[in-house]
């Protein structure tokens, strides 16, 4: 033997031989800090040290020549110790000799933890827990991870503990029990455990967990937050930036963000940098902001560099002019460095030829690959790509498919769209029942367009037996609201050819609020009312003088000063 080889036998020789020594050294029996003193000793640090090898081999931080000269040393040590020895376990980041990393391989670091959970080593159901609920690195099982946490947190992990209640109270891989999983991670939380802590407020926040209870994310957020952890600061900012669930702040949400990026925090420069780029909560700084994002993305950060895809893109609306090319290299970064924003974006501008020639096939691979992370956004934003007829090319049944993925994964609006696309008959045979049913689904999920959807239907009796009165109530709810599409609906109905007898002033009534609230559509109708005569009298100069305000209309009217 010579060469690389040679040496790194020798290195590998010279390891276990130190290892022999302090067996020899030290007295049977005998216990060191962080050495080993009996067979089940033993095996419990291999089996240690094959879950630190198994996180290795799943990011590509060890080449598998490495790794199999890690495996060979654990194996010898095993054989070769003699019982009641005290041994060294050297670990496995001390067996990289290559200069370049190798390449993931889930599969083996699936095997090792495997292994490592039959010696006992419980560290590894979480892990197992990890790889078969995220469905990154191998096909998502959320049943299997449920499992695999249950297991862990039995044998004392808190981590799995929490990962428990979260899934219970999103009801992955289990029938849903919100109350039990909010109040698992809410007895930890009790602890002032900050990861608990920051679940809890995670899971108040969200729709499909439970009733949303923004008052007690906020405390959940800000206990975390006083306890050290800056991600809660982060979030907290979100909130009051979003403004879904709190009225938009955006004073306070930079407040938060600073106080983030003061603390260390990527996510809180990033933050900071956008809300000045925007002049959002501060007074404008482009060149500050954009120094501020180009100094994350300088180290590496993926949220960096999508966010730099956005500026660029013309995504996020800044003073910063549009480059398409630049965005697209940058969305590249971000994917190169494993994110799946990036790689959506990549796949969306190569299929749309933005920034980049066009590539349809990898870019709908791209697409689809994210998708099949179990990423709801990613499947409806392949649906609408494949629904784009803009693009030259179409695929209407597979955005059926893509739709139907995303409503499964919880994205209401993929039931929107698989209601329209089956509605309209424009690029599939219309289907009205069908398209009901997802309408109604999408309904009960609190969308307003469904709502005005089901109450059309029901009202024309497309897809369900005709009930006019009822569909004209349902969508006389939403017009209350001030909707300017249920309102033009409204009108549009009560004088359409399903309406038995037209009711032509409440019609009127309808496209005036809408007119009022900036619809130019609404005075065009009212317009076409008095131009046409066939249901008031016909009056040029009423007709004309409702043309103009469709012309006018550029400033809303305010809800209260709407007439009753």
């Amino acid at each position: 033997m010579s060469g690389p080889d040679a040496t790194r036998a020798k290195r590998y020789g010279t390891k276990l031989l130190l290892a022999g020594l302090v067996a020899t050294l030290l007295l049977p029996g005998a216990r060191a800090a962080d050495d080993i003193a009996d067979p089940a000793h033993l095996a419990g640090a291999i089996a240690t040290a094959k879950v630190m090898l198994g996180d290795l081999l799943l990011v590509g931080s060890i080449g598998q020549t490495d790794a199999d000269s890690a495996l060979d040393y654990y194996a010898r040590v095993a054989a070769q110790t003699p019982p009641g020895a005290i041994i060294v376990v050297m670990p496995p980041a001390s067996f990289i000799q290559s200069p370049s990393k190798g390449r993931p391989d889930p599969d083996r670091a699936s095997a090792l933890y495997a292994e490592a959970l039959t010696a006992g080593q419980t560290d590894a159901l979480l892990r197992l827990g990890d790889l078969y609920s995220d469905g990154k690195a191998i096909g998502a099982d959320l049943p299997k991870a449920f499992d695999y946490y249950q297991r862990a947190a039995a044998a004392g992990s808190v981590t799995a503990e929490l990962r428990v209640g979260e899934m219970l109270a999103l009801g992955q891989g289990v029938v849903q029990d919100v109350a039990h999983g909010r109040a698992i991670v809410g007895d930890i939380a009790k602890q002032d455990n900050v990861a608990a802590l920051q679940l809890l407020g995670d899971l108040l926040t969200r729709s499909d967990a439970g009733p949303v209870d923004a008052k007690s994310a906020i405390a959940a957020y800000e206990r975390a937050a006083a306890l050290g952890q800056t991600d809660s600061l982060v979030r907290l900012g979100n909130l009051f930036y979003d403004g879904v669930l709190v009225p938009t702040d955006n004073d306070r949400a930079f407040g938060y963000y600073q106080q983030a990026m003061n603390a260390g925090s990527d996510s809180g420069t990033i933050r900071v940098g956008e809300l000045l780029l925007r002049g959002l909560g501060v007074a404008a700084d482009p060149s500050r902001g954009l120094e501020l994002v180009n100094s994350i993305a300088a180290t590496g950060n993926p949220d960096a560099f999508n966010v730099l895809g956005d500026i660029y893109s013309g995504v996020m609306k800044t003073s910063i002019t549009v480059d398409l090319a630049k965005s697209f290299a940058d969305y590249s970064s971000a994917a190169a460095k494993g994110s799946d924003a990036g790689k959506l974006r990549v796949g969306e501008m190569l299929v749309r030829a933005e920034g980049v020639a066009r590539d349809r096939p990898h870019g709908l691979q791209m697409m689809t690959e994210v998708a099949q992370h179990g990423d709801a956004k990613a499947y409806l934003e392949l649906g609408n790509i494949l629904t784009d007829v803009t693009l030259p090319q179409t695929d209407a049944p597979a955005a059926v498919i893509a739709y139907q993925h995303a409503a499964a994964l919880g994205a209401s609006d993929a039931l929107l769209h698989l209601g329209d696309l089956l509605s309209d008959g424009k690029m599939l045979p219309a289907k009205l029942a069908d398209a009901y049913g997802y309408y109604q689904k999408a309904m009960a999920t609190g969308s307003e367009t469904a709502k005005i959807r089901v109450g059309e239907m029901k009202a024309l009796g497309q897809g369900t037996d005709k009930q006019f009165d009822d569909g004209i109530a349902i969508v006389q709810e939403v017009a209350d609201t001030g909707s300017q599409s249920a309102l033009m609906m409204l009108g549009d109905l009560l004088i359409g050819p399903g309406a038995a007898i037209p009711d032509v002033a409440r019609a009127m009534d309808a496209y005036e609020k809408a007119g009022k609230l900036g619809n130019a559509d609404g005075w065009l109708r009212l317009g076409d009312l008095y131009r046409d005569g066939k249901l008031v009298p016909a009056d040029g100069q009423k007709a004309a003088s409702y043309y103009l305000k469709a012309a006018d209309a550029t400033v809303p009217i305010p809800v209260a000063e709407l007439p009753p």
